[in-house]
């Protein structure tokens, strides 16, 4: 019995450790998407001069910093669980997971329409 329950320990730990580095992975991701958000608003303040675009990229960039946010408060639960939780890894953690990933890609591929939106303005412009 404490045999099979160190087993069940175990992976209920290396879930959480994957789900961990997934999720480092996706903060690095929305850091680097903010940064580009920076310089998306400044051609589209500058280059572009068009208040449209410059909310939308405003209206992503409000997206991708409570996502960071959620997926920081998300990060530390886990870590807490990871070290001191005895809640089995069970479909409703999961699901719960699950969920995160699909609002990641969600805006992922909102910031991916608006990036492709920018560079199709872009093209149009021809150089004097």
């Amino acid at each position: 019995m404490q045999f099979q329950q160190t087993i069940i320990d175990a992976y209920r730990r290396l879930c959480i450790k994957k789900d961990i580095k997934e999720i480092e992975q996706w903060l690095e991701v929305l850091e680097n998407n903010n940064e580009d958000l920076t310089y998306l608003n400044t051609i589209g303040t500058q280059l572009i001069k068009s208040l449209a675009v410059v909310n939308h990229v405003k209206s992503i960039r409000r997206k991708n910093v409570l996502m960071v946010a959620a997926l920081c408060k998300y990060e530390q639960s886990l870590k807490t669980e990871f070290e001191y939780g005895k809640v089995p890894y069970d479909e409703v953690r999961a699901k719960q997971h699950e969920n995160k990933r699909q609002q990641y890609q969600q805006l992922i591929k909102d910031y991916n329409e608006l990036k492709t939106a920018i560079y199709k303005t872009l093209i149009t412009y021809k150089r004097r």
